[in-house]
């Protein structure tokens, strides 16, 4: 919770009661601010560190910046001055790598002269509850809360709704979801039915683009073009044509076809395309042919993922092992690309997507060096893929553990193994090394149970601050053979309800993770697991053919649940939109008297945490 200190004093009651509930301050530009948060009653409360992101808003975009962040007994404080042109303001505190999302209200504050709220600090703020959702950690009723703020400042002064009726209609369609289409469609019309208009007609195609009518709206994007005399080159369509290829030699085709029509897209777009088409001949097995065509790759924007694309399908192809060197060399020399100013995301945000890339080419690095024979070197790597991703990649580490092992240095791996399971960022085979090599094996049992019992007790005392009380909505889904199972007949039960689809990627990337936790829970009748298949495009047989399928191809023994579709060729599902997912995978974890106790979105990469994450929410669950 914080607290802000403007000129040395603290100023009360905001006029925007649903922005900032907590401090109800109010913040002027161009003074000094000094904010002094107390982490104390939130989950950074163990946190050792906490990093500070201010982001701005105003009526013509945003921008962004981290902060200094001085520890003062257990306050943190930060300072900053706002420029006059901002309307409204966010603030993030991570630390662990976790948010304190203010139970979901965020950090969000409009800026005030003179005791009023200035001109758009309504419309700046509900433009970072709708972008910064995910870098905030906003609940569900982020765009609730916008379009309150929008349709409130429309009233107030309409010249607002100028350049904002687009983000105005899209909080209204996450909010509102389907019952709203009618009103944007009948917008959409009468936008039309008033002549040609460029912004008109680019309001009408975004609108379209909201009830889902992707080919009208690219349609009328086309006849916009038309009428403006723009050059089409790499248009919205070309891009969804290419991105949809699946051979990597037709991306390759269309690539040296653009290069010839000298196309408006230009060096960069060029550049991206051959990335893109080069990293999937790598995918593809066809890492030659992709290494010939390097010299298509202009400036240093897309190399380092390109080279390491290449340098690992060398490396699990065991061939050319050198030039895999060479390009790994490469890529962990290049130069972190610096993002465009006006962003939403803090610098931070931007520079831990880099951070993670430089951790996955040292420990690529790494395993190209055992191969090598050269086990003092992929120490020295994964070493660098460790430090890069904080000690927290389970996977990583149980890498550098091995190699601790083949380089006979037992009491690194001894001390290394154990910190990384204290931590909560081992994995069973960490635990089986350090059975081999701890020579007291009369306390080798209390040993190992005093480490894990740190990293469990820290777990439980996160997920504990982080459990939620929501009433389950009654449900009756369809297996894929047809047989219903309901939520009434799995009460005294916790169950755990995945929703993914076949086309998610980190949903498949997950599944051996909840293969792992199945075979956990395989003898315990008192859990079960649901997988809820949702958010298909394709017709009922052919939907179960697919997922029977990929079970049977991946080796999964998944209990598949078929989500209903609100109608025929929708996209909106029963369950899912019963339960407001936003995103998938998504896993509800829902105790023994069908209440929901925990909800987990996405997936890190880190399959050892997200099973030791799921079995303690279970095992919290059980005893609610």
């Amino acid at each position: 919770m914080g607290a802000l200190l403007l000129g040395c004093s603290i100023v009360a009651e905001a006029q925007f009661s649903n922005l900032q509930p907590v401090d109800k301050v109010k913040i002027s530009a161009g003074t000094p601010i000094r904010y002094t948060y107390d982490p104390q009653h939130t989950r950074l409360r163990d946190a050792d560190s906490v990093e500070v992101a201010l982001i701005v808003s105003s009526l013509n975009g945003f921008a962004s910046m981290d902060l200094k962040a001085v520890k003062k007994g257990k306050l943190w404080e930060t300072e900053f001055v706002l420029p006059d042109t901002v309307c409204a303001l966010a603030l993030r505190f991570r630390g662990d790598d976790m948010t304190d999302d203010n139970h979901g209200n965020g950090y969000i504050y409009p800026i005030y002269k003179k005791e009023a709220p200035v001109r758009g600090a309504g419309i700046a703020a509900a433009g970072i509850l709708l972008r910064c959702r995910r870098v905030l950690s906003l609940g569900s009723d982020y765009s609730s809360r916008a379009l309150a703020l929008y349709e409130q400042e429309f009233r107030n002064d309409p010249s607002l709704k100028v350049g904002k009726e687009l983000d105005y209609y899209s909080a209204l369609v996450y909010t509102k979801k389907r019952e709203v289409y009618p009103v944007l469609d009948k917008k959409a019309d009468s936008l039309l039915k008033m002549g040609f208009s460029e912004k008109r007609w680019a309001l009408a195609a975004g609108l379209w683009q909201l009830t889902g009518k992707r080919a009208e709206a690219d349609s009328l994007k086309d006849r916009i073009r038309e009428r403006t005399g723009a050059k089409t080159g790499m248009g919205e369509r070309f891009w969804q044509h290419f991105l949809g290829l699946q051979s990597a030699d037709s991306m390759l085709a269309i690539l040296q076809a653009q290069m010839k029509d000298q196309p408006v897209g230009g060096e960069k777009d060029l550049s991206f395309m051959a990335a893109i088409a080069l990293s999937e001949l790598a995918k593809q097995g066809n890492p030659d042919k992709a290494w010939e065509y390097l010299h298509l790759l202009n400036g240093n924007e897309w190399k380092q993922g390109t080279f390491h694309q290449i340098a690992k399908a060398f490396l699990d192809a065991g061939k050319r092992l050198p030039d895999a060197d060479s390009l790994l060399k490469l890529a962990v020399q290049l130069p972190d690309i610096k993002a465009d100013q006006g962003s939403y995301l803090p610098p931070s945000d931007l520079k831990s997507s880099y951070i993670q890339n430089m951790a996955e080419y040292y420990n690529t690095y790494a395993e190209l060096r055992k191969r090598q024979g050269n086990v003092q070197e992929a120490i020295a790597f994964q070493q660098k893929a460790v430090q890069y991703t904080g000690r927290k990649n389970s996977a990583y580490n149980e890498a550098l553990i091995g190699y601790l092992r083949m380089g006979g240095q037992e009491q690194a791996l001894l001390l290394e193994a154990s910190r990384f399971i204290a931590a909560g960022n081992g994995s069973p085979s960490m635990k089986e090394q350090i059975k081999e090599v701890f020579r007291d094996k009369e306390k080798l049992p209390a040993y190992l149970d005093s480490i894990e019992s740190l990293a469990n007790t820290k777990m439980q005392r996160q997920l504990e601050f982080d459990m939620i009380k929501k009433k389950m909505p009654d449900f009756q889904l369809t297996k894929t053979d047809g047989s219903p199972v309901s939520l009434g007949s799995l009460k005294g039960k916790v169950v755990v309800l995945d929703f993914w689809a076949t086309w998610c990627g980190p949903c498949k990337r997950s599944f051996p993770a909840m293969q792992m936790a199945l075979e956990r829970y395989r003898k315990d009748t008192n859990v079960v697991f649901l997988f809820v298949n949702t958010w298909e495009s394709m017709p009922a047989g052919k939907r179960v053919t697919a997922i029977t399928e990929f079970l049977k191809k991946n080796g999964y023994d998944f209990q598949v649940m078929l989500d209903a579709p609100l109608g025929t060729g929708s996209r909106s599902y029963q369950l899912a939109n019963a339960l407001a997912v936003e995103g998938i995978p998504a896993k509800y974890i829902i105790d023994r008297n069908g209440d929901i106790r925990f909800l987990s979105l996405g997936f890190t990469g880190d399959s050892n945490r997200m099973v030791a994450e799921l079995s303690n929410m279970i095992g919290i669950a059980m005893k609610q």
